[in-house]
């Protein structure tokens, strides 16, 4: 991959956070569409998941939209997961060790280059650690084969009360979701340069390109 992919100017890095509201946005509409799928008969552990992903992007939504710090951090740490998933993995070729490099000098040295974010920090930093932890633990409950979603599972009207209850809360997640980044500093920085964001798409490395091009 040549260097120039993570040799961004200023102004170029600057419409990054645009992009981000792209990606939140299309991640968030993503896992709203599986829920309406799994609406009346999703397994109970599916929609449980599929909630908990909502839960985490509603973190991220309103984490990454308080400020230009913390977008950034959040992009960056796109590369430190991918960092983290090499030294876990191990044997990256000479090609992707020295992209690694050049990545590694695009994030910085705020941290070390395989610490991401855990979403629990991001919630404690923006005064939703009670919400967030009390609501994963339940959601965390059906989605892992914990004891009682092994021995007690649900089973006919108390599992269809239970994929509701998580369907409806679900979608409240996500639409609280788009509505913190539509009113954040991500939504502002996205109607700036909307007409723009593609001339900037074709020098960002393929990992860190929206799934689609904004409209």
């Amino acid at each position: 991959m040549p260097d120039s992919h993570w040799n961004l100017t200023k102004a170029e890095r600057g419409v990054l956070p645009a992009l981000l509201y792209v990606d939140l946005t299309q991640a968030i509409g993503r896992y709203r569409e599986l829920l309406q799928r799994a609406k009346r008969r999703g397994g109970l552990d599916y929609v449980a998941w599929i909630t908990r992903n909502l839960l985490e992007l509603r973190i991220w939504a309103e984490y990454c939209g308080r400020s230009p710090q913390n977008a950034d951090d959040f992009i960056c740490d796109a590369v430190r997961d991918i960092v983290d998933l090499n030294r876990r993995l191990g044997g990256p070729s000479r090609e992707v060790l020295a992209n690694m490099e050049d990545a590694k000098r695009f994030i910085g040295d705020v941290r070390p280059h395989h610490k991401f974010r855990p979403v629990a920090d991001a919630a404690a930093e923006i005064g939703l650690k009670d919400f967030y932890e009390r609501n994963c633990k339940v959601l965390s409950k059906y989605v892992h084969p914990t004891a009682m979603s092994v021995v007690a599972h649900l089973r006919g009207k108390g599992e269809d009360i239970a994929r509701k209850q998580f369907f409806d809360w679900g979608i409240e997640l996500a639409e609280e979701a788009l509505q913190k980044l539509d009113s954040s500093y991500l939504g502002d920085v996205y109607r700036k340069y909307r007409s723009t964001m593609n001339n900037v798409l074709a020098k960002l490395p393929a990992e860190m390109r929206p799934f689609q091009k904004p409209v």
